[in-house]
């Protein structure tokens, strides 16, 4: 690997730690999004290998490319899916209350 580069596993993987590292421990982490310049590079026995550019490094004899992807986490994601669940919840007792009010109106209308 040339200088400035470094293989994308290694940078996600950093990346994410660092960012966990630096939240506090009573907050959830939401979607991280990365936008990083890549190489690509073909190994001898098939596939592709994906590096980072580091800030300032040259790629003069190799195609760069951008990739956009976004990771999440699975404690956010959960959070999240209780949260909707709450919604949903309160949503239908809310429609069983205007259910009973409209009953009991028309019973008053009779």
């Amino acid at each position: 690997m040339g200088e400035g580069v470094v293989r994308i596993k290694k940078f996600v993987q950093e990346a994410l730690s660092e960012i966990q590292e630096s939240v506090p421990k009573d907050f959830l982490i939401g979607n991280i999004n990365f936008e990083v310049a890549v190489t690509a590079s073909t190994k001898k026995r098939g596939g592709v290998n994906l590096q980072v550019l580091s800030a300032g490094a040259s790629a003069t004899d190799q195609t760069t490319h951008k990739i956009a992807f976004s990771v999440s986490s699975k404690k956010a994601s959960a959070h999240a899916m209780k949260q909707f669940e709450k919604f949903l919840t309160t949503l239908q007792n809310l429609d069983k209350v205007k259910k009973k009010r409209r009953t009991k109106r028309k019973k008053r209308t009779k």
